[in-house]
C-alpha cells in the first residue's frame, strides 16, 4: 500500500529532513535553557519556554510523520541515509533534557528551600497570643503556624 505522505506529497527524505530540523530547533533551546538555568538567570525563562512547547509540538507531529511512514523511508535510499543524523540528533535531544530536569529540579529545590527559611524565619518573629483556657485562666499559645499559600513553583 502506497499512501500518501503529506497533503502536499512531500518526499520520505524531505519527512526525515523536516524531523531532523525539528530535533535541531529544540535542541538549541533546551540549551539555551540549560544556560540560563546554570547561570541562574530565571527572569529571561519565560520566551524559552513558549519556544520549547511549540518545537516540542513540532517534534513529535515529524516524528509522528516519519514512524507512519517508515516503509517508504526505508524503501528511500537517500531518506534512508538520513536516519543516522535523525538519531544523533535524538541522541543530543535526550543527553539534554537529562541535563534540563536536573537544572529544573535544582532550580525547584532551591526555590523550595529558600521559601522554607522564610517561614521559619517568620514563625520565629511571630508573638504569642494570650487567651483564655476552659478554667479562665490566661495561657500561653504560640500563633496559628505559618504556612505558604500556593507553596507550588
Amino acid at each position: 500500500m502506497n499512501q500518501q505522505l503529506e497533503p502536499r506529497n512531500i518526499t520520505p527524505h524531505e519527512v526525515v529532513k523536516n524531523a531532523i530540523a525539528a530535533c535541531v530547533g529544540i535542541n538549541e533551546v533546551i540549551a539555551q535553557e540549560n544556560e540560563l538555568l546554570s547561570n541562574k538567570e530565571m527572569d529571561q525563562l519565560d520566551n524559552i519556554v513558549k519556544q520549547k512547547r511549540s518545537l516540542a509540538a513540532k517534534m513529535e507531529a515529524s516524528l509522528q510523520a516519519v514512524k507512519a511512514h517508515t516503509q517508504q523511508i526505508k524503501n528511500n535510499a537517500e531518506a534512508t541515509r538520513e536516519l543516522t543524523n535523525l538519531q544523533n540528533e535524538l541522541h543530543s535531544y535526550k543527553v539534554g533534557m537529562r541535563k534540563n530536569v536536573m537544572l529544573l529540579d535544582a532550580a525547584h529545590a532551591s526555590t523550595n528551600n529558600f521559601l522554607n527559611l522564610v517561614r521559619q524565619a517568620v514563625e520565629v518573629k511571630r508573638p504569642k497570643v494570650n487567651v483564655y483556657g476552659n478554667d479562665g485562666a490566661i495561657q500561653d499559645k504560640q500563633a496559628k503556624q505559618t504556612s505558604l499559600v500556593n507553596k507550588s513553583i
